[in-house]
């Protein structure tokens, strides 16, 4: 069994992959969800935070090495996951990731969506935040490019 200082590497090192290491990269989440699997049961909060954080960074990885697909199916796993949580954090946290990555199948609805959702957020600078609007910015542009290739 991992430590959760390991854990936390294992994440910071899953960021790292190239394109060309998407066999690694898919071995060591695989690995990661075991892991953290393990501390369900008896430090579920810890264990939310983890994996809320592991499905958040995976997505942003899949996106910017345009898998668009497979982020969307992380998204879903994502989702069956963190509803369990019950938290509110993880519930916008699911929202903001929910738009980020339907930006790239329909950008016309979901630009819009996010921009509301950036508005209410603004109303509560915190770091986050601010993250959360450099992270829509990058993907803004990203997903416009991308819908307007191959989707429209």
């Amino acid at each position: 069994m991992w430590t959760l200082k390991e854990i936390k590497l294992a994440k910071l090192v899953l960021l790292s992959y190239s394109e060309k290491e998407k066999d690694k990269e898919r071995s060591l989440y695989a690995r990661l969800l075991d892991e953290l699997a393990k501390y369900e049961i008896f430090e579920a909060k810890r264990y939310y935070e983890e994996i809320s954080d592991l499905f958040f960074n995976r997505i942003q990885w899949l996106l910017m090495i345009n898998d668009i697909d497979e982020a969307k199916d992380c998204l879903q796993l994502y989702e069956r996951v963190i509803t369990k949580a019950d938290n509110l954090y993880f519930s916008l946290q699911l929202r903001f990731m929910t738009y980020i990555v339907n930006l790239y199948f329909d950008f016309p609805t979901y630009s819009q969506k996010i921009n509301a959702l950036l508005d209410q957020l603004s109303s509560m600078p915190t770091s986050e935040t601010h993250f959360y609007k450099i992270i829509s910015q990058l993907h803004m542009e990203k997903a416009k490019n991308y819908y307007q290739r191959y989707q429209e």
